[in-house]
C-alpha cells in the first residue's frame, strides 16, 4: 500500500535546538503550534517518544497525529495545545525511559527528567508563550513513555500538573512503581492522572492499571482526578492510542470548576 499522506492541519511545526542530558545522547526536539489567536497563554502536552508523536513516517505503526487531535480541540483556541515532542534514544529507549534497572537494562531516567524540568522552567515557556500553570501542563506516553509520565508527574506535580498514560509499563522491575509510589509523600494539587489500556493487551496491562487506579483512589483521587478507561477495542500500538488521545486531553484540560464529589475513578 502506499503511505499514507502527511496531514498538515494550520499551525508551525519547527525543531527546538536539541536536548541535551548529562550523559544521554542529544535528541530532537518536534514542537507543534496550532493555528488561531489564543486570547491567554496555552496548555503544554510534553511528549515521549516523538518520533511517533506526529506524522506516520519515522514511527512503527503509525503516528498519534497528536497535531491533529489538538488543532481539532473545542472551538476555544486557548484550549489547543502547544505540544513538544521529545525524540526517545533509539536502541537506548529502554535504559533512558525506565527509572528503574531490570535484567541489566533502564535506570537513566533521571538525567532525562532533570534536563526536561530545566528545559521547561522557564526557557521553554518563555519561547513558545505557553501557560507557566502546572495545571495547564501535560506529561504524556505509552508503554515505557507512560511509566516516565507517570514517573515525572509523580515526582514534580507543581511542573507537570497533569499525566497522560497510555498503556503504561508498570509491570517494568517487577511494579518497582507501586513500591516506590508508597513511599513518596502524598500528591496534592494540581494532580490530575489520564490512564488507560486495551483489552488486546497483555491481561497483566489491564490488571495493573485497575491496580494503580485503587491505590490512588486510596490516596483522595476521585472521578475530578482520576480517569481510568480500559479500551474493548485496544492494542498495544499508536493506532489506539491515537484513537483514545482526543478523550484524554478533554478530561486533562477541562474546567476546574469540575465537581470533586464522588467516589472512584470512572472507568469505561
Amino acid at each position: 500500500m502506499p503511505p499514507r499522506p502527511t496531514i498538515r492541519p494550520p499551525g508551525r511545526h519547527f525543531d527546538l535546538p536539541p536536548l541535551v542530558a548529562n550523559g544521554l545522547a542529544t535528541r530532537r526536539v518536534r514542537v507543534f503550534v496550532p493555528g488561531g489567536q489564543p486570547r491567554q497563554p496555552r496548555p503544554l502536552l510534553v511528549m515521549f517518544d516523538g518520533q511517533n508523536a506526529f506524522d506516520d513516517a519515522g514511527s512503527h505503526a503509525g503516528g498519534w497525529r497528536a497535531h491533529v487531535v489538538a488543532q481539532r480541540m473545542p472551538q476555544q483556541p486557548d484550549r489547543a495545545p502547544v505540544i513538544v515532542a521529545i525524540d526517545h534514544g533509539g536502541q537506548a529507549r529502554i535504559d533512558e525511559l525506565a527509572p528503574w534497572r531490570d535484567k541489566g537494562r533502564g535506570g537513566q531516567f533521571a538525567p532525562l527528567l532533570q534536563a526536561l524540568v530545566a528545559m521547561l522552567t522557564p526557557q521553554l515557556r518563555a519561547q513558545l508563550q505557553v501557560s507557566p500553570l502546572a495545571t495547564r501542563t501535560i506529561i504524556a506516553g505509552s508503554s515505557l513513555g507512560g511509566l516516565a509520565a507517570l514517573y515525572a508527574h509523580v515526582l514534580h506535580p507543581g511542573v507537570f500538573g497533569r499525566c497522560l498514560a497510555m498503556s503504561p509499563s508498570l509491570w517494568f522491575a517487577h511494579g518497582q512503581f507501586f513500591n516506590w509510589l508508597n513511599e513518596t509523600a502524598q500528591l496534592h494539587d494540581p494532580s490530575r492522572i489520564y490512564m488507560d489500556a486495551g483489552l488486546h493487551e497483555s491481561a497483566h496491562m489491564v490488571h495493573n492499571v485497575r491496580h494503580l487506579a485503587a491505590a490512588l483512589t486510596h490516596r483522595g483521587y476521585h472521578p475530578a482526578t482520576l480517569r481510568l478507561l480500559v479500551d474493548p477495542r485496544g492494542h498495544h500500538r499508536e493506532t489506539s492510542w491515537r484513537r483514545r488521545l482526543p478523550g484524554a486531553l478533554r478530561f486533562l484540560l477541562q474546567a476546574e470548576r469540575m465537581s470533586r464529589a464522588g467516589q472512584g475513578p470512572r472507568a469505561t
